[in-house]
């Protein structure tokens, strides 16, 4: 029977020991993603008569994917998918909603997935 004697009297084996742990079982941890699916989906009317707009360009402060922005369809509708790195929990994303004739409008939602929403954007007066 092989019998270790992990003491204070062994410092070497100890030191290989915490070597050991900190390669295999701590550091591999730093080298998982913690990414967040951010999903908001909707769509973008006039706030005077709720005509769909269409071509809005929506983007994103924290978007970490590789498209930037979306558009609306001709209906109005977007569906915005996005990443965001969470670490430490999934953060709040602002999406800014843009169309030239219209005042630009940004909006808040809390992390993950939001049920479809309504935006309405404001026609800039001449």
């Amino acid at each position: 029977m092989i019998k270790l004697n992990i003491s204070n009297d062994n410092k070497p084996f100890t030191l290989i020991l915490k070597n050991f742990i900190f390669c295999f079982f701590i550091f591999p941890l730093t080298l998982f993603s913690c990414d967040c699916l951010q999903i908001v989906q909707g769509q973008v009317l006039n706030k005077t008569n709720n005509i769909k707009i269409d071509n809005v360009i929506i983007t994103s402060n924290k978007s970490i994917d590789s498209v930037g922005f979306v558009k609306t369809n001709s209906d109005g509708y977007f569906s915005y998918f996005g990443k965001t790195p969470g670490i430490f929990g999934c953060p709040r994303i602002i999406l800014k909603f843009e169309k030239d004739g219209y005042k630009s409008f940004e909006k808040s939602f809390k992390s993950c997935c939001t049920d479809s929403i309504t935006i309405y954007l404001e026609p800039i007066k001449n």
